[in-house]
């Protein structure tokens, strides 16, 4: 659910940021980094699980966490003054922007019914992902431990490496949809 929210506005703001003629390239640059991530991070965890434990993972995990919000935190704190809206307008709070925001992405949908069944199609598509996903890790530790649960799951983060790349290196502007479904 809230990746369904954070990957639109992070799309969105990347969008905003970028040049349309670089697009392609970040869109692959991010899931190059996701992916390398994806890749590396199973494996370390099942290495630290059989090393350490469950305890041990919880007290390394503790402090990950705490660093990553303070470093958040502090990277909104600085950056408040930065981005600053076109028309002059004060920023409405958070809830009352986000209650204001739907009523705009709603009439959106109506009016754009491929919209409406592409999000559709997303919802049901990353409910299943995450349901096979969810399963995978105890069906292979019926039978293997977890070194192997990071192996396989790094393998399986090769291909959404293997298909980012060629969009970071061919950043191709025409037939954008058919590159994305060969690659």
């Amino acid at each position: 659910v809230l990746a369904s929210i954070r990957n639109p506005s992070y799309q969105a703001a990347i969008s905003s940021v970028l040049p349309r003629d670089s697009l392609t390239r970040a869109s692959g640059l991010v899931g190059l980094s996701q992916g390398v991530l994806s890749l590396i991070v199973p494996v370390m965890a099942g290495v630290l699980m059989a090393s350490f434990g469950l305890r041990g993972i919880v007290m390394i995990q503790i402090p990950v966490v705490i660093g990553g919000g303070l470093a958040v935190f502090g990277a909104f704190s600085r950056s408040r003054n930065t981005v600053e809206r076109r028309d002059g307008a004060a920023r409405p709070g958070f809830l009352n922007g986000f209650v204001s925001g739907l009523f705009p992405a709603f009439a959106f949908l109506r009016k754009e019914p491929l919209m409406k069944w592409l999000l559709v199609y997303i919802v049901v598509h990353d409910g299943m992902l995450a349901l096979a996903s969810s399963m995978l890790t105890p069906l292979i530790l019926s039978t293997h431990d977890s070194t192997t649960v990071g192996l396989v799951t790094s393998v399986g983060a090769a291909g959404g490496l293997a298909g980012s790349l060629p969009l970071v290196v061919a950043n191709p502007q025409k037939r954008l949809m058919f590159c994305l479904l060969i690659f």
